[in-house]
């Protein structure tokens, strides 16, 4: 076995490849305690404390006969390992597509694309005639070793065609996108993510199923052959009411595969004893902060009557940021961000603010909320402040019974309001 394991030992080993099963996992355990499996292909046996496997078309009878029955199973989209930056960029994307357009074409075929299918496409794409207002935008991955073919093909284009290698913006990039043309690996669930419709190739064995399976249920259309004319299917998208149709039914499809993030559930089995941590919001939490208020609660629960749009939400939080009356924090936990809290000095009541919170929607009813109010309260506990004045719906009973949790006391209703209130000593 690896020497590497016998020095660390570490707590943790995942393994995330096709030509390792129970027999190699077997001899690893000697210097490992724990081990947690990546599959898709529920192929092999697995000797594993945790399996994930996170394509659409797979069950967690599968796995069954696979691995232990202890073996903890983690399966479908909803434990999609994506970077937080996809379902923060989430509510943007989403409410550019309630008025869908094509005009901004993204192409993305995995990083090294080693039988530059990326070409193909656009030979393909530069066959038709496209409105004028159509931008091509290639990514490829810094092994790509076509980089300069495509380059150079990218500046004979009929239509602007823009060639970036190697980004680290990929959630921005395609939450400004209005039609893809993409791979069925991984960044299918990046793309669903995003309710970004996608004409996808299956480029390895492996993404075929995922492919199928998207397909199937209308979240993207699987273009079975490298040699199809993808530039007429383009066309034929922008110039069809069926076309048009499709990639609207595409959207909705593409968005009810990833409707829920769980993949906390899987840090929870790595690391069950969390740590908490508070820092000071910023601009950059923006897409994070509206997703969270945003999303899945009822519209009534809120004073203002409507859902502010993004760039509406950008500038509260930039006069926010910049007004000495609000403190705007984020709780963190194992590093990821989870809760938005905002204190706001009254002005009419001395010494008091009023509080609120919003929680990542992943991290709603699991008892924590509590934890991030007071590790919220205790951060900037040296604020002067005396009081904490909450409002909340009258039929919210989850944000009552945490308020009420913490010892905040119902002062006065006010129409479908209450307003409880908090003496800050009683806290220390």
């Amino acid at each position: 076995m690896y020497p590497i394991l016998q020095e660390l030992k570490p707590n943790w080993l995942i393994v995330d490849h096709y030509c390792l099963d129970k027999e190699w996992e077997q001899k690893a355990r000697r210097n490992v305690a724990k081990i947690m499996v990546i599959d898709d292909l529920a192929n092999r046996e697995h000797h594993c404390d945790v399996l994930l496997d996170q394509n659409l078309n797979r069950k967690s009878s599968d796995y069954r006969d696979l691995v232990p029955k202890t073996a903890r199973l983690f399966i479908g989209p909803a434990y999609a390992i994506l970077r937080p930056e996809f379902w923060a960029y989430r509510a943007k994307s989403l409410e550019r597509r309630k008025a869908l357009s094509i005009k901004n074409l993204l192409i993305s075929l995995g990083g090294s694309d080693k039988d530059n299918i990326t070409e193909k496409v656009l030979n393909s794409l530069n066959q038709v005639k496209f409105p004028e207002a159509i931008k091509i935008t290639v990514i490829l991955g810094q092994a790509s070793p076509h980089k300069d073919t495509i380059k150079l093909l990218a500046r004979n284009m009929k239509h602007k065609t823009n060639v970036f290698v190697g980004v680290d913006n990929m959630a921005a990039i395609m939450a400004k996108a209005d039609l893809a043309i993409g791979a069925a690996g991984t960044s299918a669930w990046e793309r669903c993510c995003l309710g970004l419709p996608t004409l996808m190739l299956a480029l390895a064995d492996n993404q075929e199923g995922t492919a199928i399976a998207l397909d199937k249920i209308g979240a993207g259309k699987f273009i079975r052959s490298s040699s199809a004319n993808i530039g007429e299917i383009v066309l034929d998208i922008l110039n069809t009411e069926k076309g048009r149709s499709n990639l609207n039914e595409m959207v909705a499809a593409s968005v009810s595969v990833l409707d829920k993030n769980r993949l906390n559930y899987v840090f929870d089995a790595l690391i069950p004893n969390y740590t908490l941590k508070v820092r000071r919001a910023n601009f950059g939490d923006a897409p994070l902060i509206h997703l969270w208020k945003y999303s899945n609660v009822k519209l009534e629960y809120y004073p203002q009557a409507n859902i502010p749009t993004y760039s509406q939400h950008q500038k509260w939080l930039a006069e926010a940021l910049d007004d000495p009356r609000k403190t705007l924090l984020m709780v963190l936990e194992n590093n990821l961000p989870v809760a938005h809290i905002r204190f706001e000095r009254l002005t009419d009541v001395e010494f008091s603010e009023e509080i609120s919170i919003c929680v990542d929607p992943n991290w709603r009813r699991k008892g924590r909320a509590s934890k991030y109010l007071s590790a919220a309260i205790a951060h900037s506990a040296n604020s002067g402040r005396k009081k904490l004045l909450a409002t909340i719906h009258t039929e919210n009973a989850a944000s009552l019974r945490l308020f009420r949790s913490l010892g905040f006391k119902a002062l006065a209703t006010s129409g479908t309001f209450i307003n409880l209130c908090l003496d800050v000593e009683e806290l220390k």
